[in-house]
C-alpha cells in the first residue's frame, strides 16, 4: 500500500466491489467515512477482519460498492 490519502470516491474507482480497510480516517460530520489510507483490501470481507488485528486506533471498514439486496449491513 501506498500510505497515500484517498478521498471515498478514490477507493471506490481504485478497488470497485472490494471490501476496504482504512487507517487515518477522514469522517463527516455524520460519520460518514470521507477519506484516509487504505492498508488492505479484498473481495472477501474476512480478509479484512484479520489484517484489522494489526492496526489499532481509528479505522473503518468500508466495502467500495453497491451493497447486495440479500446483504445485511450491521453496525
Amino acid at each position: 500500500m501506498s500510505g497515500e490519502i484517498l478521498m471515498i470516491e478514490e477507493m471506490k474507482q481504485k478497488y470497485p466491489d472490494e471490501w476496504l480497510l482504512v487507517i487515518d480516517c477522514k469522517l463527516s460530520p455524520n460519520t460518514e467515512l470521507e477519506a484516509g489510507k487504505v492498508v488492505a483490501h479484498s473481495r472477501c470481507r474476512d480478509d479484512i477482519h484479520k489484517a484489522l488485528k494489526n492496526y489499532r486506533g481509528k479505522v473503518a471498514i468500508q466495502y467500495a460498492g453497491e451493497i447486495p439486496d440479500d446483504m445485511v449491513v450491521i453496525f
